[in-house]
């Protein structure tokens, strides 16, 4: 039961966590389109129009978020479980 409440708190939480780390990576909705855009465009065609830098950076910038979510996310499940664990040693 004590796991079910602390996951629903990290849920609540990670939805400012998440919007947090939106805001510092990408800021807007347009950058987060473009390293939407550079991810599917192969790296070759990118080099050959003279945008590989910025493909790499925006690729880059949604490898980052997608690694943090997924890292806050291990992280909580963890935190969960060492909780439960702690209130069962009771």
């Amino acid at each position: 039961m004590i796991s079910i409440i602390f996951s629903l708190i990290f849920i609540f939480l990670d939805i400012f966590l998440f919007k947090l780390y939106f805001k510092i990576i990408f800021g807007n909705k347009e950058s987060l389109n473009e390293s939407l855009k550079y991810s599917i465009t192969p790296d070759f065609y990118s080099l050959i129009k003279g945008k590989y830098m910025k493909d790499k950076i925006s690729e880059f910038k949604l490898f980052m978020f997608i690694g943090l979510i997924i890292i806050t996310i291990i992280l909580e499940v963890i935190m969960v479980n060492q909780i439960q664990i702690f209130f069962q040693n009771l």
